[in-house]
């Protein structure tokens, strides 16, 4: 990554790379939207109290039309990030925004109607608006320019020269601080989200691997045993069919191990195209495979006539056709799984000796 990619994706996506920010964009939004209710939440109840002090005191009594505007604004960010996020999340941007600027625009308000000490409120607001939420730099610099500009408009006819200069120095040094801490606060932030999803990521292929044969993608004898384990309390009817491949043995021997491998990989496709979602396929041993079937005997027949067409038309790099010697059992024909389990196995070697019989 080149150093102008580097500070791009510093200004533009907190640190991270386009793809990972997409990755997590919508751990951020979740994020954002809770932090925009708890915050609303938190700035409601102090323009609250703030109105409260106004009725009290002439000092506040000057505000209290900026803790009116605020305190609306306040429970709009409320109820968008409660209500309206949830519905539509490209709304995340508009609340994010006016929350933000409800902060910055309150600061300068009170800054104006009240042009003292409370002046450092403006300041204050100026270093906390770009750590609360996660956003990219660009706009927190963007925001804390507009709130400088404002201030310099706005406040240079009604401040007293000291306190105003006192207040616009600190603003911008403030600013510049707010944004450089949340400027590592977010890429601190989205770090931790694109570990999580890493992490998470890890987690779903160490349990694909776990239950999948890494060969042919079908689930592996693991996954079988679990799901024998289910059946064992299930009443539902089901057909279980024991497949094995012929002739693996002998594609290794005399043509290699990557014959071999290709066979296992066929068998597994005409297994998937012929049972076409309608059973559980999975390779259980070297060349033996298991089929657990929910549908009727006839549909069982049917997808095992297709794949016989399957295998007898399937051509390959080393073998050009091939079979497969399979048994059927079902769920009526014995009481316990294990036992069901035996019978097809029967009933497939039944059938590969009939097989073997005709090659020879």
């Amino acid at each position: 990554m080149t150093n102008s990619e580097r500070i791009y994706n510093s200004f533009f996506y907190m640190g991270i790379s386009k793809e990972q920010f997409h990755k997590i964009k919508y751990e951020i939004l979740e994020d954002n939207r809770l932090t925009v209710s708890a915050g609303a939440v938190c700035t409601s109840l102090f323009w609250i109290i703030s109105l409260i002090l106004s009725t009290h005191s002439n000092s506040y009594y000057a505000c209290r039309i900026v803790y009116i505007v605020a305190l609306v604004v306040s429970l709009v960010c409320l109820l968008g990030a409660r209500f309206l996020i949830k519905r539509r999340p490209g709304a995340i941007l508009v609340v994010v925004t006016l929350f933000s600027f409800m902060f910055l625009s309150a600061g300068i308000g009170i800054a104006y109607c009240q042009p003292d000490v409370r002046t450092a409120t403006m300041i204050a607001f100026a270093i906390i608006v770009p750590t609360l939420i996660i956003k990219n730099t660009i706009t927190d610099i963007i925001m804390e320019l507009i709130t400088i500009i404002a201030y310099i408009i706005l406040c240079n006819s009604v401040i007293q020269p000291d306190i105003y200069y006192w207040g616009l120095t600190n603003l911008f040094i403030f600013s510049v601080a707010g944004i450089l801490i949340g400027h590592f606060i977010n890429k601190e932030r989205c770090g931790r989200f694109v570990n999580a999803e890493s992490a998470r990521e890890l987690a779903e292929v160490q349990k694909k691997y776990a239950y999948c044969d890494p060969l042919t993608g079908l689930k592996n004898r693991r996954a079988f045993e679990e799901k024998l384990n289910e059946m064992e309390s299930s009443k539902n009817d089901y057909s279980i069919v024991m497949l094995d491949l012929n002739g693996l043995k002998r594609a290794n021997d005399t043509l290699g191990h990557e014959a071999g491998d290709e066979l296992l990989v066929a068998a597994s496709m005409c297994l998937v195209q012929s049972f076409n979602g309608c059973g559980s396929i999975y390779r259980i041993g070297g060349d033996e495979f298991c089929v657990i079937f929910n549908g009727s005997l006839g549909e069982v027949n049917s997808c095992l006539a297709s794949l016989e067409t399957n295998t007898a038309n399937w051509k390959g790099k080393y073998i050009n056709s091939f079979s497969i010697s399979y048994g059927v059992a079902l769920s009526d024909d014995e009481g316990d799984i294990s036992s069901l389990i035996k019978l097809a196995d029967q009933k497939m070697y039944e059938n590969k000796r009939n097989y073997y019989k005709k090659e020879a």
